[in-house]
C-alpha cells in the first residue's frame, strides 16, 4: 500500500499513526511486501488499542471483512488463505519464535509482547493452582477456621468465605470474586488472621495493593476495620503494613522503569500479596505482577468478574475466573461443604461469594444489579419502573438542551453537604456520598459537558463561586500517575481555602487536598499536571469506589461502548440509591450488549470448557 493510501487511513480517523506506521514497518520487512501483512499488522495494533489481546483470524465476520475492505480499499482473502500468507512471512512466527508477530495454532495473531504476557499468566495460574503446599497443623487450622469462618450445617449454608480461607492455606493462589457487599475484604481479613496464626513467624511480610491509590487506601482501611472488629484489640496495626500501594508503586514501575524495580530477577520480598479490584488489571500489568512474585509468595486476587474489564488490553480477571455461573462453579466439586482439604486444579482456587451483606432483603439495588448481571433487560427495566422500590428509579433522558434542568435538584441535594464542610478531611468524606457517573466522556451526555453544567448549577444556587479555574470546592480527579507527588490515576482531591494558612498573607490561598492512604496532604494547584473536574466521572473511573448515591447518565442512542458490564459497574457503586437517566430502549439494549475481548487466555486455562 502506497504512502498516500496509508495517510488516508489516519486522516479519516480509521487507525492511529502508530497502527499504520507499525503496519508499514512489517510490510517493509516482509520479503514479498505483501499488503495483507500490512493489513494484519495494522489491525492487530488497532485491536490492542481497543482492548483486545489479539486478532482472531478464524472468527472474522462477513460484515467485518467488508468493512475492512472499504477501509483498506482492497480485497481480503478468506481467513485460511490469509493465515497461509502470514505463515510465509518472516515477520510472523509461531509460539516460541522471536518474531514481531506471533500466530498461534488457533489462528490468533498477537503482538509478540502480548503473547508473552498471556503465556506468563497461563503458566503462573496453572503451576500455582496445581501445587499443594505442605499441610499445616490440622488442629490449629480447624480451630482457626471454626473461629473465623463458622461452617453452616446444610448444603445451602456452605460457607464460601471458609472455602477461600482453606484454599489460601493450602495453595499459593486464591482468587475471590464477588459482587457488592459480599464480604470480600472481610474474607481477606480473616484469611490474613488465619495465615498469621499458622505461620509460626512473629510477623508475616504482607503487601496490600490495588490498581488505583483510592482503592488501595480503601482496601487497607476495610481490612484493618474487619480485623480489629474480629479481635476487638486493634491488633491490625501491629502486623499489617502501614499503607497500601498502587500495583505500579508496589512493583516500582515508573515511566523510566516500565519493567519495575521488582521483576523476575529481583523478586518482591513479601510472604503474602493481596490485590483488590483485580478486574481493573490489564494483561501487561498482571504479567508484571506475577513475574515479580517469589516462588513461595501467596497471592490473593479480589474482584468482581462481572464488572468492567480494564481500560487497557484484556479481560484478564474474567478469563481467569473461567466458565459457567459462579454458583455452579462453587458447588460442582464441593458438595460435602467441608472445603478444608487440599485442592488440585485451577477451578478449585477460584471462589465466588454470593451472599450480600450490604443490602437488606428486598433491596432494589440488589435485585437490579443481579438482573443486569444476568442480561435480563426487560426484567431490569420493570424493576426500575416498579415504584415498590424506593432506592432505584429511571428518569427519561431529556434532549441535550434540557439536561441541566433535569439534574439540577439532584445535583444540589447531592453536593451541598461537602461544600459546607470546613475541614478538608470532612469535605473529602462528604464528597463520597454522591457522584454523577457517565458512560461517555464527550458529547452532551458526557463527563465534560456534565461537569460544566454542574458547575453552573452550583454557582447559580450560591453553593460555589466559580470565578476562576481554581475555586473553593472544586473537586478534581488525577488522570495520570505522578510519582514525584505520589498521586496516581483515579486519586480524588478537593480544592479548598487552606484552613491552616502559613501566615497572614496566605489566608485566601487555594490548595488541593488529597487523602491517598498516607494521611491528608495539601498540594498547590500549580504543581498538578494531569487532572480533571470530578463532579461527573466516567463509569470506568468509578471502579474501586463506593458512594451512598449515584446518578447514572447514559447516552441517547445505542453504542458499542454501552454494555451490561458498564451498567452493572455503575449500579454497584451505590450503597443506598441509584437514579438512571436514560431512554428505556437504550438501557435495555445496553444490558443485552456484552463486552467481547479477544484473547487466548480463557481457552489456554479452560480448554474444552471454552464458553462464557
Amino acid at each position: 500500500m502506497n504512502h498516500n493510501r496509508r495517510y488516508e487511513l489516519v486522516e479519516k480517523g480509521l487507525f492511529s499513526e502508530l497502527d499504520v506506521h507499525f503496519g508499514g514497518l512489517m510490510q517493509s520487512l516482509d520479503h514479498e511486501e505483501n499488503p495483507m501483512v500490512f493489513a494484519a499488522a495494522v489491525l492487530v495494533s488497532s485491536y490492542r488499542n481497543k482492548g483486545h489481546v489479539c486478532l482472531d483470524l478464524s472468527r472474522i465476520k462477513k460484515e467485518t471483512k467488508k468493512e475492512w475492505e472499504q477501509h483498506f480499499q482492497m480485497s481480503f482473502p478468506e481467513p485460511e488463505n490469509w493465515v497461509s500468507i502470514l505463515k510465509q512471512s518472516p515477520v510472523v512466527g509461531t509460539p516460541g519464535d522471536f518474531k514481531p508477530l506471533i500466530l498461534d495454532p488457533s489462528s490468533r495473531l498477537y503482538l509478540s509482547r502480548y503473547y508473552a504476557y498471556q503465556e506468563a499468566i497461563v503458566q503462573y495460574i496453572l503451576n500455582t493452582s496445581r501445587r499443594v503446599l505442605p499441610a499445616p497443623d490440622d488442629k490449629r487450622l480447624a480451630e482457626g477456621l471454626n473461629r473465623l469462618f463458622p461452617q453452616g450445617g446444610t448444603f445451602d449454608d456452605i460457607n464460601f468465605q471458609r472455602k477461600a480461607a482453606a484454599v489460601s492455606v493450602h495453595k499459593q493462589l486464591c482468587i475471590i470474586s464477588g459482587g457488592p457487599g459480599t464480604g470480600k475484604t472481610t474474607t481477606v481479613a480473616g484469611i490474613l488472621s488465619l495465615l498469621l496464626d499458622l505461620s509460626g513467624k512473629e510477623r508475616l511480610s504482607i503487601c496490600l495493593a490495588a490498581p488505583t491509590g483510592k482503592s488501595a487506601a480503601r482496601l487497607r482501611e476495610s481490612v484493618c476495620r474487619a480485623i480489629d472488629k474480629d479481635t476487638g484489640s486493634g491488633s491490625s496495626e501491629e502486623w499489617l503494613p502501614d499503607r497500601a500501594y498502587t500495583i505500579h508503586r508496589m512493583l516500582g514501575i515508573s515511566p523510566h522503569t516500565p519493567h519495575g524495580r521488582y521483576n523476575n530477577k529481583n523478586r518482591l520480598p513479601a510472604d503474602v500479596v493481596v490485590v483488590d479490584e483485580a478486574s481493573m488489571i490489564d494483561i501487561s500489568l498482571m504479567a508484571k505482577l506475577l513475574e515479580a512474585l517469589r516462588d513461595d509468595t501467596k497471592l490473593i486476587l479480589i474482584g468482581d468478574r462481572h464488572q468492567l474489564a480494564s481500560v487497557e488490553a484484556g479481560s484478564v480477571f474474567r478469563d481467569i475466573c473461567g466458565p459457567a455461573d459462579s454458583d455452579e462453579m462453587n458447588r460442582a466439586d464441593h458438595g460435602d461443604g467441608g472445603h478444608d482439604s487440599p485442592v488440585n486444579n485451577t477451578r478449585d482456587v477460584i471462589v465466588q461469594l454470593e451472599k450480600s451483606y450490604r443490602f437488606e432483603e428486598g433491596s432494589g439495588i440488589s435485585a437490579l444489579s443481579k438482573s443486569v448481571k444476568e442480561g435480563k433487560g426487560d426484567q431490569s427495566l420493570s424493576l426500575l419502573h416498579d415504584h415498590g422500590y424506593d432506592d432505584i428509579r429511571i428518569k427519561r433522558l431529556p434532549g441535550a438542551g434540557g439536561i441541566k434542568a433535569a439534574v439540577s435538584d439532584l445535583i444540589v441535594h447531592g453536593y451541598r453537604s461537602y461544600i459546607r464542610e470546613e475541614r478538608p478531611e470532612d469535605a473529602l468524606k462528604a464528597f463520597e456520598e454522591f457522584r454523577v457517573l457517565c458512560a461517555l466522556r464527550e458529547g452532551p451526555y458526557g463527563v465534560l459537558s456534565l461537569n460544566s453544567s454542574i458547575e453552573r448549577i452550583l454557582d447559580e444556587r450560591g453553593l460555589i463561586r466559580a470565578d476562576g479555574e481554581w475555586y473553593h470546592g472544586r473537586p478534581v480527579i488525577i488522570t495520570g500517575n505522578d510519582y514525584n507527588l505520589r498521586l496516581f490515576n483515579g486519586d480524588t482531591g478537593i480544592a479548598l481555602k487552606d484552613p491552616e494558612p502559613y501566615g497572614p498573607d496566605d489566608k485566601q490561598s487555594i490548595y488541593v487536598f488529597f487523602n491517598s492512604g498516607d494521611g491528608m496532604r495539601k498540594i498547590h494547584p500549580n504543581r498538578l499536571s494531569s487532572y480533571e473536574t470530578a463532579y461527573a466521572i466516567t463509569i470506568h473511573k468509578s471502579q474501586g469506589s463506593e458512594y451512598e448515591r449515584v446518578l447514572i447518565v447514559l447516552p441517547d442512542r445505542e453504542m458499542p461502548i454501552l454494555t451490561r458490564e458498564m451498567i452493572y459497574t455503575a449500579i454497584t457503586r451505590a450503597k443506598s440509591q441509584v437514579v438512571i437517566l436514560s431512554d428505556d430502549t437504550v438501557f435495555m439494549r445496553g444490558v443485552a450488549n456484552r463486552i467481547e475481548r479477544t484473547s487466548g487466555l480463557f481457552d489456554s486455562l479452560w480448554g474444552e470448557h471454552s464458553f462464557r
